[in-house]
């Protein structure tokens, strides 16, 4: 997708040199990094994991595999077991040692649970990761009563509406699938062009997108092939915005163009770079209710204003405010809008 299609190509340049920028990152608890066995490592190291369309998934660039390995050191077990059928991989991994427990799991590819354990088993620090094929991620963090859950529509809304915790407990465990992916840096890179991209003219993608899903059900069969072809345009940036479209206001053409848009863009293995993540991103009010915990008033006036443009009415919420009076504020549009799990 060509950026200049929805923005000036000077915002393509821009993002490009803000996404490989050096970036100064939260400070996080001090531990020491997790490590895989370099033998096992290797065995993972084949396989393709990335982010597509706001969601972690992985590939193989072999049609069938199946290997099971273990290794040891001292009181430390690890085991990994990969089974890929059709180019998508299911596979398994566990680390066990005293006072910590790691567990990874991947599921053809698009079903992600992590989970990790420290400390006592009487009092143990956990926390819990788990994205399916549909609907939202879901983190809890902590056991028992005092368990935290944290819900979020995509992997990168997740990531900037809860940075810190998602740098010191979830990233170690993903990255564990691909060392050196660097996921918080283009966070940061992130949440600096989606505030340079909403000052940018033109940026009304969602409208845009909006009026070709209206031609989808046009009488004319070549006003449908049109806007079915330019959606297609977009890439895996339009199918965050498909899948939230209301399935009761779309009639029976749109459905099933969509739901074929949708599995074509999603088959392509196309990864998120930062000229599809921003425009379908700038269009999501939870990244911009995510973008009101912060503390430059600017940014948040900035914020607010654009999370009012795509809700169509006034938000209840005062940058100017005091910080405590901002987290109430915050907190219950966070109820608002976080995503509901499914039944």
């Amino acid at each position: 997708m060509r950026v200049s299609r929805i923005a000036p190509r000077a915002f393509g340049v821009l993002l490009a040199a803000t996404w490989v920028s050096c970036v100064c990152l939260p400070p996080v608890l001090a531990e020491t990094p997790l490590r895989i066995n370099q033998a096992l490592a290797a065995q993972i190291s084949y396989l393709r994991f990335y982010v597509a369309s706001g969601r972690l998934a992985a590939t193989s660039p072999e049609y069938a595999r199946s290997e099971n390995s273990s290794a040891r050191s001292g009181d430390c077990h690890e085991t990994l077991a990969i089974n890929v059928e059709d180019g998508l991989p299911t596979l398994r991994y566990l680390l066990d040692a005293p006072d910590l427990m790691v567990d990874l799991e991947v599921t053809h590819g698009e079903l992600f649970r992590l989970r990790q354990r420290r400390g006592a088993a009487s009092s143990p620090d956990e926390v819990f990761f788990e994205q399916g094929p549909t609907g939202p991620i879901t983190v809890i963090v902590g056991s028992g009563a005092t368990a935290r859950t944290i819900r979020a529509s995509n992997f990168w809304t997740l990531l900037l509406a809860h940075r810190e915790l998602c740098v010191e407990r979830i990233l170690p465990l993903v990255e564990l699938f691909r060392p050196g992916w660097l996921l918080a840096e283009q966070t940061l890179q992130l949440e600096d062009a989606l505030f340079r991209y909403v000052g940018l003219p033109q940026h009304d993608t969602r409208r845009q997108w909006l009026e070709l899903v209206t031609q989808l059900a046009s009488e004319k069969f070549a006003t449908r092939q049109a806007a079915d072809r330019r959606l297609r345009q977009y890439g895996t940036a339009i199918v965050p915005f498909l899948e939230q479209l209301p399935a009761d206001q779309l009639d029976a053409e749109q459905r099933s163009r969509i739901r074929r848009i949708e599995f074509d863009l999603a088959a392509s293995g196309q990864e998120d770079l930062p000229e599809n993540i921003v425009p379908w991103l700038a269009a999501d009010r939870t990244a911009w209710i995510a973008l009101l915990d912060r503390d430059e008033q600017a940014l948040l006036e900035q914020a607010k204003a654009q999370l009012e443009s795509l809700s169509g009415a006034p938000v209840e919420f005062d940058p100017a405010a005091p910080p405590q009076q901002r987290a109430a504020q915050l907190a219950r549009l966070r109820a608002a809008f976080e995503p509901r799990q499914a039944p």
